[in-house]
């Protein structure tokens, strides 16, 4: 019980909570503070609103947030993450100066925040404001994470050059995170030139991390280019680099489940399977057609739509739908990044299902409610 221990416990308890994201035991957690003597204390419900905002109740941090006496730049920055962690920008941005006119001088912590979320949402020219206000307004210097942030954002509005030329004159020796945001926004835009060299760069800074290699084999093979993806694929393996298997968790009634790619094991996977093959016949009525291009085993078309379909997530979201009521939002965490399949066909699942989805996958959330994703298909 809560009752019986120190503040200092209860925040661990309180962030603990908060790293599981189980928004269920947070509420829980949060009643037991309110029963004990340590309501009032700053530190615990800064914590509180934090939790919030990972557990993906921004409403229930709101609620914290503008229940609190007093208010510090933690609280702010408490309560902007909870916002980004939703994707709403708009809100981000509006808390954003909302801190500052009530006189509050933002940390560097609250321009990651709100540079990330504008980011993601392609506001080049709101990010580039906000970036060199951090020296001239508030007297502070950009961090690397803030360098990310408009590289971030120059390669989603297309401006490749820009963002390259940002990596080579930032105060930082670029990493493989730097490499591997322009590496990505070359895919979208469909620079292979650039990404081949850009590549060499991305594992230059990190020999070890397969995710560059991956990604320039994935573009090739989509640019036609098969026998330089093979190439790229015999470099992977002569380098002793292998792909991490992609596996991705659900909650469900407090338990764990989870799951990875072709998956047998779950006690239910015939249900699972089930379900996938009803969301199938669905999802092509409204227009779905796999997207096969990040696969490259040696199968026909018609195998590589069936490897697609059963990825991990996809198991995942197939098992939360059998296994909650209708309407109730699922929440998926995956260690890898989301594919180009699985981002259309959650899309087209919240459109089929009526539900709301959220995946955090190992870049960033991505929140799908009626056929459309939060991070404007940029990830």
């Amino acid at each position: 019980m809560i009752l019986g221990k120190c503040p200092d416990a209860i925040v661990d308890l309180v962030r603990a909570c908060a790293r599981s994201r189980h928004l269920g035991e947070a509420r829980r957690i949060h009643a037991q503070i309110l029963a004990s003597p340590h309501r009032g204390n700053k530190l615990m419900l800064d914590q509180l609103v934090m939790m919030y905002g990972k557990c993906g109740s921004v409403e229930d941090a709101r609620e914290m947030f503008d229940s609190m006496a007093e208010r510090n730049e933690v609280s702010w920055n408490a309560l902007l993450a909870a916002y980004a962690q939703r994707g709403d920008v708009e809100e981000v941005v509006e808390v954003f100066w909302r801190m500052i006119v009530e006189g509050v001088s933002p940390d560097e912590v609250a321009f990651v925040t709100v540079l990330t979320a504008c980011s993601h949402a392609g506001l080049l020219e709101t990010s580039w404001e906000l970036f060199v206000s951090m020296r001239g307004d508030h007297g502070l210097r950009p961090l690397s994470q803030h360098y990310l942030c408009m590289i971030d954002v120059l390669g989603r509005s297309g401006l490749l050059s820009s963002a390259e030329e940002l990596i080579a004159t930032m105060p930082f020796i670029p990493d493989e995170v730097a490499w591997g945001m322009l590496l990505a926004a070359c895919k979208v835009h469909k620079d292979v030139s650039r990404a081949a060299r850009i590549a060499r760069d991305a594992v230059a800074a990190d020999p070890e991390d397969c995710s560059s290699y991956t990604l320039l084999r994935n573009m090739l093979g989509i640019a036609g280019r098969t026998e330089d993806a093979a190439a790229v694929r015999k470099k992977m393996v002569s380098s002793g680099l292998s792909k991490q298997p992609g596996i991705s968790l659900i909650i469900v009634n407090s338990e764990m489940h989870s799951f990875t790619s072709g998956d047998e094991s779950h006690p239910r996977i015939h249900e699972i399977r089930a379900e996938l093959q009803r969301l199938t016949s669905q999802m092509r009525e409204s227009g779905y057609v796999p997207d096969t291009h990040d696969v490259f085993h040696a199968v026909s078309e018609a195998g590589k739509s069936e490897l697609v379909w059963h990825h991990s997530e996809k198991l995942a979201i197939a098992f939360g739908l059998i296994s909650t009521s209708p309407g109730v939002p699922l929440w998926i965490r995956k260690n890898l990044r989301v594919c180009l399949d699985c981002h259309s066909a959650t899309k087209f699942i919240s459109k089929v299902t009526g539900r709301s989805i959220v995946v955090r996958d190992s870049y960033r959330f991505h929140k799908f409610e009626n056929g459309s994703c939060s991070c404007g298909d940029f990830w």
